[in-house]
């Protein structure tokens, strides 16, 4: 799943900094060459940069791109280090989860509610945090799940699935 994901990310975030640099043009065009700007032009850059830096922040967690502070981890015993990893990865997890109940609510709330230039719900736009936080979710949980497994020597054939398979 993870390839997949990241996969489908990468794409997205792409297709969406394309859209973004479109608009941006376009609106540039018709307000100094044409002289007639297009009201609903910044409002869509807007909104299609909040969906792009939500699904960027997904896609560079899961290539592990984002800046890390690794001042202490760094000079900390391999298996000290690790530990404090998984931690950092439960501590992260737990606010993401936690924040992901408000921001269903926020998003459900202003459903009714369309934003002034393109007349669309703003959930539209405020769902992307949740969306966001539960990609990146996943990719911690898929990196956490990797590290369990090679820190303590999970093996394919180990698994009652794979009994009696030959290896």
């Amino acid at each position: 799943m993870g390839k997949k994901l990241q996969a489908i990310e990468k794409a997205l975030g792409g297709l969406l900094v394309f859209a973004v640099f479109v608009v941006v043009i376009i609106q540039v065009f018709y307000r100094y060459v044409l002289d007639h700007p297009i009201f609903w032009s910044d409002e869509l850059a807007s909104y299609l940069f909040i969906w792009m830096v939500a699904i960027g922040t997904a896609y560079a967690q899961s290539s592990r791109s984002h800046v890390r502070m690794d001042i202490v981890s760094s000079r900390l015993p391999a298996r000290l280090a690790w530990i404090t990893g998984l931690a950092l990865n439960v501590i992260i997890l737990v606010c993401l989860i936690s924040s992901l109940g408000p921001g269903l609510k926020l998003a459900n709330l202003m459903m009714k509610f369309k934003t002034p230039g393109l007349r669309v719900s703003w959930a539209v736009v405020l769902i992307s945090s949740p969306v966001c936080f539960t990609l990146v979710c996943l990719h911690i949980i898929e990196d956490t799940v990797t590290a369990l497994r090679s820190r303590f020597g999970h093996r394919r054939q180990d698994s009652p699935r794979n009994a009696g398979r030959a290896s």
